[in-house]
């Protein structure tokens, strides 16, 4: 699901269902030819938003929620902790993309609203 491949063509990242949490989705990166994972990522984003590759193809970046607050997070491919990329302490973070070089990083943030109208027959 929301599958993005990265910067050489070789690899796709996208969220996986390893069976155990049919739930909580990983994200895995997958050769281009198809197969199993090469690598699933244990530290998971709290919701299914996009994936992007970092320019250079070592990390993939994510969007996701911890303390109210949207911020994009970068997990490398060698492994390790998730190391948060932005620090946004207000509104919704709904989709980003970078710069070809990785210099620029360009995000759609704002807020959500609801409301709920009711409509009568007179």
């Amino acid at each position: 699901m929301l599958p993005a491949v990265s910067p050489d063509g070789k690899w796709i990242a996208c969220y996986y269902w390893d069976g155990q949490n049919k739930f909580q989705p990983k994200i895995a990166v997958i050769a281009a030819e198809g197969g199993s994972p090469t690598k699933i990522f244990d530290d998971v984003p709290s919701g299914i938003r996009p994936i992007k590759w970092a320019a250079n193809g070592r990390s993939v970046t994510y969007i996701d929620q911890q303390n109210g607050a949207f911020n994009i997070w970068s997990m490398s491919l060698k492994g390790g902790q998730p190391q948060r990329v932005t620090n946004f302490n207000s509104e919704r973070l709904f989709s980003f993309g970078w710069s070809a070089d990785g210099k620029y990083l360009a995000c759609s943030r704002g807020v959500v609203t609801n409301e709920v109208v009711l409509i009568t027959e007179k």
